[in-house]
């Protein structure tokens, strides 16, 4: 039985929206393409958690993804194709994405666009920025890096707020909170694996950015700074609890099984209230 956080049928109402949008008119801007087959295919994984975690937390199936995938995928994977050509013009400080007006643009045509959305779409571009700096040489201090790696997550935040207008549901600020929290403990393990890469490439990277802050002692300070953010995850749950006990254990339970399928318990880090940490790499001091 999956469970559902609200009393109505989601499903009917997903139905129902996706009747209205074919109904729409056809703008200008939902004629443009923004996506390439790279961003498709980077969109992938992201989607999957959105239909893993999220839409059982809704009421709602794998399977009901069909039903408005053409607005999933334009969503992540225009976002991944600015965040592609962000760092494909590194060195550019005044380079801006014309895409980001487009997908915004669509978003209010389908009038799935507000202030919060714009929010997390100006976090977004807030990462760009503060990758391009970063890149450029700066040294990072310990607020540019959690804001980093905060802001990388902000594709999930305008995920599950869109999700939330198709089910016609208010916005729960301390549960997105958790949602947002977790998303960016999963970013940074990420990050972990994929270190030696992203020096290759030149792209922000948390792991990179505490190698640079802190050079040989980058690993101890990066379990430390896990282990605070693990900690204040856990701080969430138990104070969201009070207010909705089924719908946050039902988020912990996902989440664990989630985490346990990315990464088996035989990892030789020593899990952290459920979290398995990838090994974490000799730090690389950059010239």
């Amino acid at each position: 039985m999956t469970y559902s956080m609200f009393d109505k049928n989601n499903r009917n109402l997903v139905h129902n929206y996706v009747l209205g949008t074919q109904d729409s008119i056809t703008s200008n801007d939902q004629l443009i393409p923004t996506i390439s087959y790279w961003s498709l295919q980077k969109s992938i994984s992201n989607l999957q958690a959105l239909t893993l975690l999220y839409f059982p937390l809704h009421g709602l199936f794998e399977a009901d993804f069909i039903k408005f995938m053409p607005l999933f995928i334009f969503i992540e994977a225009t976002i991944y194709q600015i965040d592609e050509e962000y760092e494909n013009n590194i060195d550019n400080p005044q380079f801006r994405s014309p895409h980001t007006s487009v997908l915004q643009n669509v978003l209010t045509q389908l009038n799935l666009f507000d202030q919060e959305i714009e929010d997390e779409l100006n976090q977004g571009l807030t990462y760009y920025s503060l990758e391009q700096k970063f890149c450029s040489g700066s040294i990072p201090t310990e607020e540019t890096i959690y804001n980093a790696s905060l802001y990388k997550c902000f594709d999930f935040g305008i995920l599950q707020r869109i999700l939330l207008k198709l089910i016609g549901e208010p916005y729960d600020e301390e549960f997105l909170s958790i949602c947002q929290t977790s998303a960016q403990i999963s970013k940074i393990c990420t990050d972990i694996e994929d270190y030696r890469r992203d020096i290759n490439r030149n792209v922000i990277n948390t792991y990179r950015m505490f190698v640079r802050l802190y050079g040989t002692e980058a690993p101890q300070q990066l379990l430390r700074f896990i282990n605070e953010l693990n900690t204040n995850l856990q701080q969430k749950i138990g104070a969201f609890q009070k207010k909705n006990s089924e719908l946050a254990q039902h988020f912990v339970e996902l989440r664990k099984k989630i985490l346990e399928d990315l990464r088996p318990i035989s990892s030789n880090t020593d899990p952290i209230d459920g979290l398995i940490l990838p090994e974490i790499p000799e730090p690389i001091l950059e010239s």
